[in-house]
């Protein structure tokens, strides 16, 4: 961003972004945080911003910048904004580094929306109520006075998007490589090793609350699974013994059952306020549900009804567990609390909390290596590494950008996924590989093939990277 301060008049300024999301409510504090669909296209991002409650949205007009296409068009926020109760009027998000806001009553932006060689640029013009028209006219110069330079791409590659990933730095180990691009906007997924099949909590808009089923062998979308009710669904967890896969519901509080082989919503499980993660046990056939509130909901899978709540994150209100994982060998559950920088053990029999891991600074994902008894917690800049049979951090691994985001492991190849992204061996704890782009939420690992499937939330495209 480029500021002017201008004596006659509001500060303002000239801006290049992507946007992956374009938020739905600008003042909106509940959970989860809902979007309206950017889709892949000019005329797709355009289209969102008039569905964004409170803004003011002009029609679009076509422009030509150094050459490029587009449409432009003007966002403002009310001006009678009230900054007590909305002090960050939200309009975009982007990537790790948060996106665009505006902190004043009837600030705006105009966007010159652009598809550059096929990626989707915006240059903003961004001024106060009170812009002069002086820095007006001066800020428009500049964007439309901007000339695009050709990035050069690695060999063979004709776009940011189809540019390889980086080799790793470290040991023989292959990069992965980005094998397939599946068109589905999402946030939770998990692969079936029972029947090859990824069921993604898909984020239509308007949210149908439908569930998306991807073949693993096509990487194609083979059947939709309509719940028994609808909302925007969040996190899945997929028991392959059982032939369940388990889809979690926040905003009506449910988790819904879905049958892996006739990929048909079964039931649904009312489970309370805001549920975020879930993960399964399947020999204990027990379902363990993250709620908003800082509990665990512990579910009977047989009877498919709630047994136990589980108090965690040193009793928070609004703690918020964005991830749980299971040791496949104990039975232990590891519940990331992210407000309180903690890691909540708790035990399968008794299912009480019998150990709380501190200092991980915001932990947001986690996931247990049954080949090593290794958790790997992502946090803000690191990974912690934590023993499960002593229950103490053994290592930290410094990682690019914020780490914060799901994590996967892959037994088999030796390495762990890191939303953000960053992939480690788990033999040196070093980071060998690292994934440049959008921000990935959802991770998930096919432990027949190795294929990682990486969800983008609203970014409506699902990557697969090849086996390392």
């Amino acid at each position: 961003m480029i500021t002017n301060d201008n004596p006659d008049g509001g500060g303002g300024g000239v801006g290049y972004w992507t946007i992956d999301n374009v938020y739905r409510d600008p003042c909106g504090t509940s959970l989860p945080v809902e979007f309206v669909d950017v889709g892949t296209t000019v005329e797709e991002l355009v289209a969102a911003f008039p569905q964004q409650e409170l803004s003011r949205v002009t029609q679009p007009v076509p422009v030509t910048i150094d050459g490029y296409q587009g449409l432009s068009l003007e966002v403002h926020a009310p001006k009678d904004l009230d900054i007590a109760t909305c002090p960050k009027y939200r309009i975009w998000e982007y990537g790790e580094a948060g996106g665009r806001y505006m902190q004043e009553p009837g600030d705006w932006d105009r966007l010159y929306i652009l598809d550059v060689e096929g990626e989707i640029v915006v240059l903003t013009v961004t001024f106060a109520l009170d812009a002069s028209q002086a820095g007006l006219d001066l800020a428009t110069s500049i964007v439309e006075s901007v000339d695009f330079v050709p990035r050069s791409w690695p060999s063979g590659a004709t776009s940011p998007s189809a540019a390889p990933i980086s080799p790793p730095s470290e040991r023989g180990v292959p990069a992965s490589e980005l094998v397939a691009r599946i068109p589905i906007a999402g946030f939770g997924i998990a692969v079936d090793s029972g029947t090859g099949l990824v069921f993604v909590a898909a984020n239509t808009s308007p949210s149908d609350g439908s569930v998306s089923v991807v073949d693993t062998v096509t990487g194609k979308v083979i059947d939709t699974v309509t719940p028994l009710s609808g909302g925007v669904p969040w996190a899945v967890a997929v028991d392959a013994t059982a032939g369940e896969a388990y889809v979690t519901y926040p905003q009506g509080g449910t988790v819904a059952v879905v049958d892996t082989a006739t990929r048909e919503a079964v039931a649904e499980i009312s489970v309370g306020d805001r549920p975020l993660s879930v993960a399964v046990d399947p020999e204990a056939r027990a379902l363990y549900v993250g709620m908003v509130d800082g509990n665990v909901s512990v579910i009977d899978t047989t009877t498919r009804r709630v047994v136990d709540t589980v108090t965690v994150g040193d009793n928070v209100t609004r703690n918020e567990t964005p991830d749980l994982a299971v040791d496949p060998r104990s039975g232990d559950v590891y519940v990331a609390n992210s407000q309180t920088d903690t890691l909540s053990v708790i035990d399968r029999d008794s299912r009480q909390v019998v150990e709380t891991i501190r200092g991980l600074g915001h932990p947001q994902g986690v996931a247990v290596d049954p080949s090593t008894g290794q958790a790997y917690v992502s946090g803000t800049e690191r990974v912690s590494v934590i023993d499960t049979r002593t229950r103490k951090v053994i290592d930290t691994i410094t990682t690019p950008g914020s780490g914060i985001g799901g994590v996967a492991v892959d037994p088999t190849a030796g390495v762990v996924y890191v939303s953000g992204m960053t992939v480690i061996d788990t033999r040196t704890h070093n980071v060998v590989d690292t994934i440049s782009g959008r921000r990935f939420h959802g991770i998930a690992v096919d432990p027949t093939t190795g294929n990682v499937y990486l969800t983008q939330g609203f970014a409506r495209v699902i990557s697969v990277l090849g086996a390392p």
